[in-house]
């Protein structure tokens, strides 16, 4: 059973198999429906989730369809509730109501199994997932979901993004770790450098064609400028000149010199400015002796 979200509180939840659903086993001694119908009431938030869920042959489960209704007139749908829904793991519990004991039957069939209650000459078949743990590899569709949990947690400010991982998908630390590496190796998420905490790991940029260097605006995630635009500011933090705009995806930096030219047009504001105050000064001076 998936580690339930310290706040969320589910009163019950009902599962009955699609129409023409098939059995798919999901290890060797269990299996569930090919399409599942799920209402799940949840007490904490206040809704009613209804969810139509299909199982492939190798045991992948993917919601096709997804409804939300409060449960309580004066509760409306609002972003800040959607996002308190945590649907990977309701998608678990469904998943876990709806498995059911299978006896294995190699003598019909390799992979055959049947039902409780099936009679003695009907089986149905499917081979067994491979097992989690060592030695499995992760599928590549739970990587990139873990990779989107993961980069969701760091947009929002989360200094624990790993833990935002296991509780999204319901699975322990150590295996929401083992998919972040994953998602790191298979180019998803950029490698975290020596010393930094998996928190502090930037995000890639948004764009696989950058050739150069970029560095990403300060307090906003999702907007990205060429590092020759970018100046040092306190502490080391990128600071971005106010008259550069932002771009969905950078523009190559050919070389160095595009750097040296947007750093002398951002210090020619001061340059000027101290000129204007030279030749005021100047001015005043001149005046003086006039009046001498």
């Amino acid at each position: 059973m998936a580690r339930q979200p310290k706040d969320v509180k589910i009163a019950g939840a009902f599962v009955t198999p699609g129409e023409r659903a098939a059995w798919v086993r999901t290890s060797d001694d269990t299996a569930v429906p090919s399409n599942i119908q799920a209402l799940l009431h949840l007490d904490e938030p206040p809704v009613a989730v209804q969810m139509v869920i299909t199982v492939d042959a190798g045991a992948r489960a993917i919601i096709r369809e997804f409804a939300v209704s409060p449960r309580e007139r004066d509760v409306p749908i609002s972003t800040s509730l959607l996002r308190r829904i945590p649907v990977d793991y309701l998608l678990r519990v469904a998943l876990d109501r709806a498995s059911v004991s299978v006896k294995r039957r190699p003598d019909i069939h390799e992979g055959a199994f049947q039902l409780r209650g099936d009679p003695e000459h009907q089986a149905w078949v499917s081979p067994a997932p491979p097992k989690p743990g060592r030695g499995h590899e992760a599928s590549a569709d739970r990587v990139q979901q873990a990779a989107d949990v993961y980069k969701q947690a760091l947009a929002s400010g989360s200094r624990s993004p790993g833990m935002e991982v296991a509780t999204a998908m319901g699975y322990s630390r150590a295996t929401a770790a083992r998919d972040i590496r994953l998602a790191r190796e298979r180019g998803l998420l950029a490698a975290a450098e020596s010393g930094e905490s998996a928190a502090e790991a930037k995000l890639p940029p948004p764009s696989s064609d950058v050739l150069g260097p970029v560095w990403q605006r300060f307090g906003d995630p999702d907007s990205w400028a060429p590092m020759d635009e970018v100046l040092a500011g306190p502490m080391g933090l990128p600071v971005v000149h106010p008259g550069i705009t932002g771009a969905a995806a950078p523009d190559p930096v050919p070389d160095a010199s595009r750097r040296r030219d947007a750093e002398q047009r951002l210090r020619r504001p001061s340059a000027d400015a101290q000129s204007d105050s030279e030749d005021e000064g100047g001015a005043d001076e001149d005046a003086g002796a006039a009046d001498e």
